[in-house]
């Protein structure tokens, strides 16, 4: 007596990924980074290098940036002034420009209401 045992599943083509896998992100380690908040002179007197977030608690240093300081906890920000008291101007970015043309939308086609 034979038997045929047609049990299980059947087998499955296999995927064809068409992106690659992203690639996550590791961490840089920076030897001395610490030197990057304060400089010391050749008297031993220390000046901080970066601006403290007055919101956030102590030791919480703000971004520099070319034309503002920036909070990555709190998010506040402070504009670098000119001695006149006016914002320094923000710089160019190498990016190209999409022209944005504004054309007029094209008057309806329909028959006009009224006169008969």
């Amino acid at each position: 007596m034979v038997l045929r045992l047609c049990g299980g599943k059947k087998k499955r083509k296999k995927k064809i990924y068409t992106k690659p896998k992203k690639i996550g992100h590791k961490h840089k380690k920076r030897p001395k980074a610490i030197l990057e908040y304060f400089n010391v002179d050749n008297t031993g007197k220390i000046t901080k290098l970066k601006i403290e977030c007055e919101k956030c608690p102590p030791a919480t240093y703000m971004a520099d940036h070319p034309d503002r300081h920036t909070c990555g906890k709190c998010g506040s920000m402070f504009y670098k002034l000119t001695k006149d008291g006016k914002r320094l101007p923000i710089p160019k970015q190498n990016k190209p420009q999409v022209a944005a043309k504004a054309e007029a939308a094209p008057a309806a086609k329909g028959k006009a209401k009224g006169k008969k």
